[in-house]
């Protein structure tokens, strides 16, 4: 009857101690392969616009924002077969003393124009190249093709679902994404669509043709902007765009800090070309597609990471086909880093009790089947 007892015992320990301990090992191994995604693509453009026919260089930046490290990328972006052609017959550099090619850059277009480049690249064995902060990775060299319409200049896309950046950093898994987003690039081609063209306003004399009514007379005044109380930029041209909300996830927290921003704004007699956020931290992000970015209300959401201790004033800024701007001081936001607190990352695995309650758990099991064996 005692041994029955203690059989019993036994067996109920088994039941409670091993399904305990199985969850507490799931739980670590779970939490370790939640690190961070922060990883961008960016495109550095030209600033000013390419004349039809010229070549330029396109280089392509990994930043993976001092959180993950970057070990093996695959990009691929689309641009406008229109607008820009390959500036040679192998238009993508890659700098092969640093990086191993495992797939070669192939350029294809399809019958509606719309070419993609892809291409995968790894550090190989070469752990010095291994990238931990905003790096050059590879050149696309275009010729620009045809002027783009005023107010809209072409875009260089990444296509969702086709990139991806693998870290070597001790919270991330082998074999985890920890690509975060891709930024367009914009570039204007011919004739800079916000220049207006001459300086004068108006004709002289009278003897020639009409005068369209449509396009409105420019002043000597060069169109410095007013920002309204409401949020609201606007130029001599009448046209205005509103910034109306700029609100962040969290505010504060010890660095990596993970902040998802959302912007909602619009502009009532235009659309809206592009929303710029400042992160304050030297970080600028571009949202030139979606969004409701071509239509005159938008509402848009970008993630950025802090990775040093401060406080930083993000902000928020909306972009009209026509130029015009809305007012960054109506729409900022305060994002306080560290606080005294060191930049190293947060204990990611099961709080204490959880432990305590596993290892308890597999010493009962020991004990139970050292009883058993004993019996």
């Amino acid at each position: 009857m005692v041994k029955k007892l203690i059989l019993l015992g036994l067996g109920l320990t088994l039941l409670v101690g091993l399904p305990l301990a199985i969850f507490v090992l799931q739980n670590q191994t779970q939490t370790k392969s939640g690190a961070a995604a922060s990883t961008k693509f960016t495109f550095t453009v030209p600033s000013s616009p390419v004349p039809v026919g010229q070549k330029f260089d396109v280089p392509i930046v990994v930043n993976p924002e001092g959180v993950n490290q970057v070990s093996f990328v695959k990009i691929t972006f689309t641009y406008d077969g229109t607008k820009l052609d390959k500036g040679s017959t192998s238009p993508v550099t890659i700098d092969t003393t640093k990086y191993t090619v495992l797939e070669q850059p192939s350029v294809s277009c399809n019958d509606a124009n719309l070419c993609q480049v892809s291409f995968t690249i790894s550090v190989g064995s070469n752990q010095n190249a291994v990238i931990k902060s905003a790096t050059t990775v590879a050149t696309m060299n275009f010729a620009a093709k045809a002027d783009t319409d005023p107010g809209s200049p072409t875009h260089l896309t990444f296509v969702s679902g086709q990139n991806q950046a693998l870290s070597t950093a001790q919270t991330d898994q082998a074999a985890e994404n920890v690509f975060q987003a891709g930024v367009d690039g914009l570039v204007t081609i011919g004739a800079d669509a916000g220049s207006g063209g001459q300086d004068s306003p108006t004709p002289t004399g009278g003897t020639g043709g009409n005068t369209p009514t449509d396009t409105p007379v420019p002043t000597d005044a060069g169109g410095g902007g007013t920002g309204g109380t409401s949020g609201g930029g606007t130029t001599d041209n009448g046209i205005t765009a509103t910034c109306s909300s700029f609100t962040a996830d969290t505010s504060s927290g010890a660095a990596p800090l993970d902040v998802t921003f959302t912007v909602v704004g619009n502009s009532t007699n235009d659309s809206i070309a592009k929303i710029t956020i400042n992160y304050g931290d030297g970080l600028v992000d571009t949202i030139a597609s979606g969004s409701g970015v071509g239509t005159g209300d938008v509402n848009g959401q970008v993630s950025h990471s802090y990775s040093n201790n401060g406080t930083f004033t993000a902000s928020a800024t909306l972009t009209t086909t026509a130029g015009n701007t809305s007012n960054p001081a109506t729409c900022q936001k305060t994002i306080t880093v560290g606080s005294g607190t060191t930049g190293n990352l947060p204990p990611t695995g099961p709080g204490e009790t959880l432990l305590f309650l596993g290892a308890a758990g597999a010493v009962l099991t020991v004990i139970g089947v050292a009883v058993i064996a004993g019996l």
